[in-house]
């Protein structure tokens, strides 16, 4: 087995190393498509500038371990899974992390909830503020796939889900009832988040919790790190405020989510989805030659 000091960073001359986190759907992959079209060019610039670009996604482990097979920038980058909840890590490049154990060919890491828990919480929650909800887990495949338009196969594998439960509200949700909702789900240690698609319930993670994990398992191996993420829903944005360079690409309907303040710390992109990823990466490419020149 390889050490952990085998996984690159981009390191420049000034003697800056970069990490880059990114979301999935809606930004590295377009949403109704879920092919990467130009961020295929954005992965090439990192990996030819030695950046490695970890997902860092709603989706799960198995969901994105088929991303990682087809578009990992080097092999041996970690991803993020469910919204933070868990990380893992390629056991052949890294040493046992902190709290790993295996799956797979994986070190897996839990920092949030078990899925079990979360659905009793999640089922509570929904009672006493009279909604009704539809979970993946009392969903069929086809169910999945039809909501969210994955590929068959793809559905499968977002019902294996390993810390969080993800579900749409049926019928219309005003404000006040969301209101004793989240309260109902806060009350019991957890968090609702929302993706571009569906809510998720989750434990006491999100995707900053996980970027922070990340980038420590970075510098434990190569000294301090340089951070940068790229996101397009309101769950990036403890991602997105985890980082030292955040952006935000727009949604297909060709506007930012309204949840994500303007407050000078991220920057917002015109480009929808992979063509806003590309954008992100060129700038942060030409960030990282101004810093070195």
């Amino acid at each position: 087995m390889r050490s952990q000091g085998s996984c690159h960073i981009g390191k420049s001359k000034g003697g800056h190393r970069w990490i880059l986190f990114t979301d999935l759907d809606g930004t590295l992959l377009d949403r109704e498509t879920y092919e990467p079209g130009p961020s295929l060019e954005a992965l090439k610039g990192c990996r030819e500038a030695d950046i490695p670009v970890i997902f860092c996604s709603s989706k799960t482990g198995a969901e994105i371990r088929l991303y990682h097979e087809r578009f990992a920038s080097h092999p041996g980058v970690p991803f993020i899974a469910e919204n933070g909840g868990g990380v893992f890590f390629p056991a052949g490049e890294w040493a046992r992390p902190p709290g790993g154990e295996m799956s797979g060919d994986f070190w897996k890491v839990t920092l949030g909830a078990r899925r079990e828990d979360v659905l009793g919480v999640l089922t509570e929650a929904a009672e006493i503020a009279g909604l009704h909800i539809r979970t993946f887990a009392g969903s069929t495949p086809e169910e999945i796939a039809r909501r969210t338009r994955l590929p068959l196969e793809e559905a499968r594998l977002a019902g294996r889900r390993d810390f969080d439960e993800t579900f749409w509200i049926e019928g219309h949700a005003d404000p006040e009832r969301l209101a004793v909702f989240r309260e109902a789900v806060e009350k019991q240690g957890m968090r609702l988040t929302r993706g571009g698609r569906c809510l998720h319930v989750h434990g006491a993670s999100d995707k900053g919790k996980a970027v922070r994990y990340v980038s420590q398992r970075y510098e434990e191996t190569s000294g301090s790190v340089h951070t940068a993420a790229v996101g397009d829903a309101a769950n990036d944005l403890p991602m997105l405020r985890a980082v030292d360079r955040a952006y935000l690409v727009n949604r297909a309907d060709g506007s930012h989510d309204p949840d994500i303040p303007r407050d000078g710390k991220i920057r917002f992109l015109p480009g929808i989805g992979p063509d806003g990823f590309l954008q992100a990466v060129s700038d942060l490419l030409a960030y990282r030659r101004h810093v070195q020149a």
